[in-house]
């Protein structure tokens, strides 16, 4: 009985081993020849791993090619990728504002932060978080 021939998994033209070097760079410098078709690839696949890249998530290739034209540097720390490219003005509108809302729940979920931003209300609701205060 012959065996059969696996072929990887393609999605829109982009092998696994290809997506992986583009999005994280996991062997990138080694599956593609040189840097040239590396950037050639992220050329031809750049709209489509933008399209899945979501809540402030870049893929490596867009580090390499993209974000050193708009002065940009990947943090230290990628816990803080998102507020970096958010300060940058590096995302997408929608982009933008769904990872301010989580944000803004996050901070307010804090117990200690709940009287910080009763303070930072509008005028006529700070003088209710005052005289609540001095009860």
């Amino acid at each position: 009985m012959p065996g059969t021939r696996r072929t990887p998994l393609q999605r829109h033209g982009l092998s696994y081993r290809e997506r992986m070097a583009l999005e994280w760079n996991d062997d990138g410098y080694y599956y593609y020849p040189s840097q040239e078709e590396r950037r050639a690839a992220w050329e031809r696949h750049r709209d489509l791993l933008l399209a899945e890249s979501d809540r402030g998530w870049r893929p490596q290739a867009w580090w390499d090619f993209d974000a050193p034209g708009l002065r940009i540097r990947p943090p230290r720390d990628p816990a803080y990728v998102p507020a970096g490219l958010w300060e940058a003005g590096a995302l997408a509108p929608e982009e933008a504002a769904q990872l301010e809302k989580g944000w803004r729940e996050g901070i307010r979920s804090l117990p200690c932060t709940r009287l910080v931003w009763a303070l930072h209300r509008p005028r006529q609701e700070k003088r209710h978080v005052r005289h609540m205060a001095q009860r």
